[in-house]
């Protein structure tokens, strides 16, 4: 019998953790039935966008965000989440479009991007392939701040963590709302690492059962 895959998205502020678990979730689903990718990301297109946004040498307004981010995604839905999809296999995602509203609509402060927001996402999301669940690592921010302040060397460089306390919170904000108007589940990353694991381990395993 025919069985399409179903597609989890797996978000939250950056240092909740939400990089190693994955990690974790690769190591427990087989790669013949689940495809681990992220955004920016999972074209070519979308990796040479992350490369350039990582770098942060050039500014754009939070319109040109957005526009961009659903451009990349566009690419992503169409040449990798689709195909795995109608094969059957499951699709995990690091970062979807609620990272878009989250940092671009709320961190940067941008809600009047609201109306072209949704639109964007009704026509680029919604009408092919919305996600069967998205999981949302929530930590309180001043825990993600100290994070980045103590890692941002070791690690990927990120111009969206470089910023201060009142943007993570905001950026939480976003979370949490996105989570209240959508299908989600909202866990606790304040936790340790390995207790915070099991649980998305257990919500992503529910969802792609």
């Amino acid at each position: 019998m025919y069985k399409k895959g179903r597609f989890v998205v797996i978000d939250g502020l950056g240092k909740s953790g939400k990089t190693s678990i994955i990690r974790m979730l690769e190591q427990k689903f087989s790669k013949e039935t689940t495809l681990f990718t992220r955004e920016p990301g999972g074209t070519a297109f979308g990796l040479a966008v992350r490369k350039i946004l990582l770098e942060g040498k050039i500014v754009l307004s939070p319109l040109s965000h957005v526009l961009i981010f659903f451009a990349v995604r566009r690419a992503h839905i169409e040449e990798t989440i689709i195909p795995a999809l109608l094969a059957g296999v499951n699709v995990i995602c690091d970062r979807f479009d609620s990272s878009t509203d989250a940092y671009n609509l709320w961190g940067e402060d941008a809600h009047y991007l609201r109306s072209l927001f949704n639109v964007l996402r009704e026509y680029v999301v919604s009408k092919d392939v919305s996600p069967y669940l998205y999981v949302i690592l929530d930590v309180a921010p001043k825990t993600a701040y100290e994070r980045h302040q103590a890692t941002k060397d070791a690690t990927e460089a990120d111009k969206f963590d470089d910023r201060p306390l009142e943007f993570f919170e905001n950026v939480r904000r976003g979370f949490l709302e996105f989570a209240a108007r959508h299908n989600a589940v909202v866990i606790d990353a304040n936790r340790p690492l390995e207790v915070v694991a099991e649980d998305v381990y257990k919500a992503v395993s529910r969802a792609i059962a």
